[in-house]
């Protein structure tokens, strides 16, 4: 069951995201992207293991907690995001050594975002060992 439900949040998670990428031409650095992959296929997974049921099986495995999770996610991830093309203020670009420090707001949002990783991952392993 283990080996269904990561390949279906793998193929989930994967059409999500080129939906995302074409849909809301979300683009940028490949790092971050395959950052956001990783959380949209684990929050993916997560749903798949949590949710009640419903809707045709594969293998054994419900899919469609998979994909309302999955969707439902990215399109959180896409309301919360920065749009490139949104006019606000300007931040004066520093003339600098080069060794600037990240800016509160980012080292936050990092943070937030690791801790998100690390509580999914938890909640994956939970829903293992419940069984």
């Amino acid at each position: 069951m283990l080996l269904v439900d990561v390949l279906i949040a793998l193929a989930v998670s994967a059409v999500v995201m080129v939906a995302l990428m074409f849909l809301f031409r979300l683009h940028g650095p490949a790092s971050r992207m395959s950052l956001v992959a990783f959380a949209v296929f684990l929050a993916t997974w997560v749903g798949g293991l949590w949710l009640t049921p419903f809707g045709p099986t594969i293998r054994g495995a419900y899919w469609a907690p998979f994909l309302a999770v999955g969707l439902v996610f990215a399109l959180i991830w896409v309301a919360i995001s920065p749009w490139p093309g949104r006019r606000g203020l300007r931040r004066p670009v520093p003339t600098g050594s080069g060794t600037e420090q990240a800016a509160p707001e980012e080292a936050t949002i990092s943070g937030f975002f690791w801790l998100l990783i690390v509580v999914l991952g938890a909640l994956i392993v939970v829903g293992y060992l419940n069984g």
